[in-house]
């Protein structure tokens, strides 16, 4: 009985928002700092939104979360030009590359597979052949 109660008190803190912890109760996101943050594809998933979100309560001195408080990856372009293939590459050079590319801007293979329009398996086998990790 203990054992479990001390569990639902642990999940339960778990939960308490950065801004009740900080008491800072008030505080709320501007509308431009909440665009950055819809805008950036968090590749760190869950984790890293959820530490960006408690610096930023942490810094933050006013009512409102500015984009000033955001960590400054959210602001940075993460897209590279797409590599210059000579004109004798081939076509699987060239698919190769562009599903390199893919596969280092999304965190997981079925991310990269729908944003390439094609199935994961198929993804899965292409990996196989142009010998990609």
């Amino acid at each position: 009985m203990i054992k479990a109660e001390r569990g639902k008190k642990a999940k339960s803190r778990a939960r308490v928002s950065p801004a009740v912890r900080y008491h800072k109760e008030q505080l709320h996101l501007s509308p431009e700092a909440a665009s950055a943050i819809k805008r950036y594809g968090w590749p760190g998933n869950v984790r890293e939104l959820r530490n960006a979100i408690e610096r930023a309560v942490v810094l933050a001195s006013g009512d409102a979360i500015t984009p000033d408080y955001l960590p400054d990856t959210l602001f940075r372009n993460h897209v590279e030009p797409f590599p210059t293939v000579s004109p004798a590459a081939s076509l699987e050079e060239i698919e190769k590359e562009h599903i390199i590319q893919v596969l280092a801007e999304t965190p997981i293979l079925e991310d990269a597979a729908a944003r390439l329009g094609i199935d994961t398996s198929t993804l899965w086998r292409k990996r196989k052949r142009y010998k990609i990790e």
